[in-house]
Formats: C-alpha cells, structure tokens, sequence
C-alpha cells in the first residue's frame, strides 16, 4: 500500500495557505499533494508530522523516527529555514542534520524529495540569510546525489520574491505558492498537472504606497512579533501539534472534496 508521509516545518505543515477546514487552520502543498494522490490511487495513505519553528535537529529527532515506522513510499523532507532565518548559525549543522535524516529515510527503500529553499525578499533584514539558502541549497543538492534523493528546486520559481506567491510575512508561501509548490512536485514525479485557478495568476504590481504600508505592516505584524518570539522562546513553548500524525486516508476527508480539483 502507497503512503505519503511529509516532515519539516510551517513550509510543510502549510502556513501561508490559510483554510479553517484542516487541522491548525492551514491546508499547504503536501495537503494538496497527498488529494491529488489521492485521486490517482483512493487507498493512498499520508501522514504530515511537519510543525512550525521546527529546525533542522527537531525533525531529525522528533519526526524522522515515526516517518520510518511508517513504511512510507514517498516521504518529503523540508528543513532547515528556520535554522537559515537565525542572526547566527552553522550552514554545515544543519546539512549534517538533514543529511542524517535523509539517510535514515532512504534506508527504508522510499522515495525521498528534499527542497531547497526558494528567494527570500530583498529586505535589509532578510539579506542576511540569502548567502547561506544558497549554501544550503548546494547541500541539499549534494545529499541527494549521495542518497539518491529527488530535489524539488523552488529556487527558479519566478516572482518567489514578490506578491502573490509570497506571504506578507516574506517567508511563506500564499495559497497560489502553495498550489505551484503541489504542481512542481507532481511535475518532478511525472504526474498528471495539479489545478491552479487561472485568475490566481494574474500579477499583481503595487503602487508606491501599497509598498510603503505593506513594509510597514510586515515590521509590525511579522518582524517585531517574531524577534518576541525568538527572545521568549515562545515558539518552544506553543502546544501546537502536527497535522496528521498517524496515517489516514486522503480520499475518505469530506472536508478536502472538491477543494484542490477546481469543484
């Protein structure tokens, strides 16, 4: 039997493609994945143990493990942005991270997909860590040649920079991201083409003053917020808990019909 099971963090878990529908109010691509899956084999079963403010190390030793108990035939694992998005950190940790998981992983027999990590905004405040996703990225693609591990580079995205496939936070993807992200994979894997709203596509070119209040807004709401959070390690602190973290079936979910086939 065909199981899909995700690890990683807020990328995986979902965060930017908000829908009151799914577990911690967030769909994502692996969600959308795993219907569109779903709609090719009913009795496909998928897992998704990816939570928020998850670092490389997290998913290593809190997911790898029960993604391996599983059995799974494809697992993805996204990690390392939160390590990246840090003031300081070692690139070469979190590859070794990441390259121990993979290992573990491919020692199952499943098919593995790794990510890199796609353009962060050109903000004073981002530029930081631009260097090290491009480091990163030249990692992950080393661990899979080494793992035979499948490499879903979401670093040529075209406009992962702007609006609408990036979050007003800068950092996660919109609903239409998350979308394109499900479509890449299922391109990279050979499957029939994820639906994308056509009228999602239009782009979309704020004036000055849009651009003004949406830097703004994005101090306010998002940077402020979260160096609270880093300072208060209230990220550590939060309950929240995985979306799927035992296998189920995404052909029986009421909730998703129709959702992600355009219906």
């Amino acid at each position: 039997m065909a199981r899909f099971v995700a690890l990683g963090d807020s990328l995986t878990e979902g965060v930017g493609d908000a829908h009151a529908g799914y577990p911690n109010g967030w769909r994502g691509w692996a969600d959308l994945l795993a219907e569109h899956l779903a709609r090719l084999d009913p009795t496909i079963e998928y897992a998704n143990l990816a939570l928020r403010a998850k670092r490389a190390r997290h998913v290593l030793d809190e997911q790898v493990g029960d993604a391996v108990a599983m059995d799974p035939s494809i697992v993805s694992l996204w990690a390392g942005g939160n390590d990246i998005l840090l003031p300081r950190g070692s690139v070469a940790e979190v590859a070794g991270a990441v390259d121990e998981s993979v290992d573990r992983l491919a020692a199952t027999g499943a098919a593995v997909l790794l990510f890199t990590g796609f353009e962060l905004a050109d903000s004073v405040l981002l530029r930081h860590a631009r260097r090290r996703v491009a480091l990163l990225g030249a990692a992950i693609e080393s661990i899979a040649r080494n793992h035979d591990a499948i490499v879903i580079d979401v670093s040529t995205f075209a406009s992962w920079s702007g609006r609408p496939l990036v979050a007003p936070d800068r950092v996660h993807p919109t609903t239409l991201g998350h979308h394109l992200l499900a479509r890449r994979v299922c391109d990279v894997l050979g499957l029939p083409p994820l639906w994308v709203e056509d009228e999602w596509m239009r782009p979309q070119v704020p004036g000055r003053w849009a651009r003004w209040r949406e830097e703004h807004e994005w101090w306010w709401d998002t940077v402020l917020p979260q160096l609270h959070r880093w300072a208060t390690k209230a990220s550590v602190k939060e309950a929240a808990l995985p979306k799927w973290s035992e296998l189920v079936r995404p052909a029986t979910w009421t909730m998703g019909a129709g959702l992600a086939s355009g219906s």
